[in-house]
């Protein structure tokens, strides 16, 4: 024993077990640290993967609309040219090509006040509603050569839900 009471070969194996103490925490906080580390990248990388798979597919979803929305204009003109509007018909033009977009809330044609006058899924096609104040409307009249209107999110007058307008003026 000395002076203080405690044996020499204790003091030493105390020593040693806090100094073993110490280098197993740090290597539990190493390894822990490069787990967080590596977990983190991990997160971001399928975090982008998702997002470019969500704009990739949102990219193909406003591209299909536009088309569709080529080919109502394109259908209009081709009905105007034979003699005048077939409501019947182009209703039912409107009809197939609606349910090829089953995530849209539906298609609408718009005449030059701003009156829905063909409406499919989600409002009855009778609903004689004007959008002439709306920006979705106003944009694409104004400045046709932009192509593609996409507005900010709203609520819609046919519809009480909050959406997002991608529309086209027929600029013949």
């Amino acid at each position: 024993m000395d002076r203080n009471g405690v044996l020499p070969g204790f003091a030493r194996l105390l020593g040693v077990v806090v100094v073993l103490n110490l280098l197993v925490f740090g290597l539990v906080g190493m390894v822990l640290s490069w787990n967080h580390q590596h977990e983190r990248a991990k997160a971001i990388m399928i975090a982008d993967n998702y997002g470019r798979v969500l704009e990739e597919n949102m990219a193909r979803f406003i591209e299909k609309v536009d088309l569709t929305l080529l080919a109502v204009i394109d259908e209009i003109h081709r009905q105007e040219v034979a003699g005048g509007i077939d409501r019947a018909t182009l209703d039912l033009f409107l009809a197939r090509h609606d349910a090829r977009l089953p995530e849209a809330l539906g298609l609408r044609v718009i005449d030059a006040d701003g009156i829905v006058v063909h409406a499919v899924t989600n409002a009855g096609s009778s609903a004689r509603v004007s959008i002439a104040d709306r920006e979705h409307f106003i944009t694409p009249r104004d400045h046709p050569e932009q192509g593609l209107y996409i507005s900010s999110p709203i609520v819609g007058r046919l519809v009480s839900a909050p959406m997002i307008i991608l529309a086209r003026h027929d600029c013949r």
